[in-house]
């Protein structure tokens, strides 16, 4: 009967081993012996991934919160390990970004500073290879510091996975990649306050124009006026405020031209001018181009005006304020003579 035994050694020695049988008969007499050569083949071993450390069950990872505007997090755990019961170095690993829905704005990054390894990221297919013969303790350090980042201010929110493999040295190209392993990241994104710029390619937001007494409803605004949010095609409302208003009620503003789609009101009482909606974006800036500001007083006071709009989005965040200063030139009015009938 030929009975084969298996001790379990994942590294064999490649040594020929040699089985002699002798066998004794009741007399006490041995055999003439006979050999067997045994012929040791080592068969490379994959290396192994472990993305969550060896203290946690399985080798993945995640999920891996990210919440935009946060920075980048970290994709695997910080005692992530390959390991290879029969090679002591790698020579790459493959770390694919599997869907990278907002492009070029996702990213991976790995520190390799002292570590003999390469890293490459392809921004186009969202992979990274490292490259370079090195220690399997080197290569998991490099995973270790795994992080990605999404910089997009509109995120999509499904779920990224990054899978990872690693070649081990052996030239044994049928089993020398480990399986894949898998870490998991959630996206959270976070609203964007809307955008008010008053001068267009001007420096800053703010802008300044002049109103003369006795001319009527000037335009404070022009076409320059953008407004913009990121990740809204809606707003709900915008405000234009006179900060100070010392000639009372005489002092107004109102809008020339609204799309239909955004009502107007007056407030004499506040100063405040409230553009409704909801309605686009395009329309709220399309309305603010044709603020204006009168002054019926026939004796302005002359300090500067300030005018303060803001516009707030469907998720409720209001943009920074921007302003408009309005210098206010007085005109002097002739006398005026009554010269009454005499009574006799």
């Amino acid at each position: 009967t030929r009975r084969s035994s298996d001790l379990g050694e994942q590294d064999p020695s490649t040594d020929d081993r040699t089985i002699r049988v002798v066998c004794t008969d009741f007399n006490g007499d041995p055999s003439i012996s006979a050999d067997s050569v045994v012929t040791v083949i080592p068969v490379n071993d994959r290396p192994i991934v472990d993305l969550n450390g060896p203290a946690n069950g399985g080798m993945d990872n995640g999920p891996v919160p990210f919440v935009e505007d946060g920075g980048p997090v970290a994709v695997t755990d910080i005692t992530a390990a390959v390991t290879d019961v029969d090679n002591s170095d790698l020579v790459s690993c493959t770390i694919s970004l599997n869907a990278i829905p907002d492009g070029t704005f996702e990213s991976l990054a790995v520190t390799t500073t002292g570590s003999g390894i390469t890293a490459s990221y392809d921004d186009s297919t969202g992979v990274m290879t490292l490259n370079g013969q090195a220690t399997r303790t080197a290569y998991s350090s490099v995973l270790a510091s795994l992080v990605y980042n999404n910089m997009d201010q509109d995120p999509d929110t499904s779920d990224r996975t990054v899978t990872v493999t690693c070649d081990d040295a052996s030239g044994d190209s049928a089993t020398q990649t480990s399986l894949p392993s898998v870490s998991t990241i959630t996206v959270t994104p976070v609203n964007d306050e809307p955008s008010v710029d008053l001068n267009g390619d001007g420096s800053g937001v703010d802008d300044s124009t002049v109103f003369t007494e006795g001319t009527g409803p000037v335009p404070i605004t022009t076409d320059d006026v953008t407004v913009s949010d990121v990740d809204s095609p809606t707003l709900t409302s915008c405000t234009a405020t006179l900060a100070s208003m010392p000639d009372g009620t005489d002092e107004s503003l109102s809008i020339l031209l609204a799309p239909s789609t955004v009502a107007t009101a007056y407030s004499t009482a506040t100063g405040i001018l409230t553009l409704s909606g909801p309605a686009s974006v395009e329309d709220f800036e399309t309305a603010l181009e044709t603020l204006e500001y009168d002054n019926a007083s026939q004796d302005p006071t002359v300090s500067d005006r300030t005018v303060v709009v803001v516009c707030t989005d469907d998720s409720g965040d209001s943009s920074t304020p921007a302003q408009i200063s309005v210098e206010i030139v007085p005109v002097n009015n002739s006398p005026v003579v009554e010269i009454g009938r005499a009574h006799v």
